[in-house]
């Protein structure tokens, strides 16, 4: 999940130099502001995982991994579409 959490980190700073080639400043700031303005409902989902993997078992890392094997499906999906536009 580390790992994961590095290559999504990875991949936003690659997303946000495509607007900065086209001129348009992306104000990390700003998100970061936004971010914080969440709150803290997004803080405690580490826990919330960890207790749900203790609670339901192993099935529940295998209904992860395959959310996340359909979520980078569609982005590259998505990616490929930006690339024929």
């Amino acid at each position: 999940m580390t790992i994961r959490n590095r290559e999504a980190y990875r991949r936003s700073e690659a997303l946000a130099a495509v607007p900065a080639e086209h001129g348009i400043t992306v104000d990390f700031d700003v998100l970061k502001e936004t971010r914080l303005k969440a709150g803290w409902p997004d803080k405690p989902a580490p826990v919330r995982q960890a207790l749900a993997r203790m609670l339901v078992g192993a099935d529940f890392i295998a209904v992860h991994m395959s959310w996340d094997a359909a979520d980078e499906r569609s982005a590259t999906a998505a990616a490929n579409r930006l690339v024929a536009m």
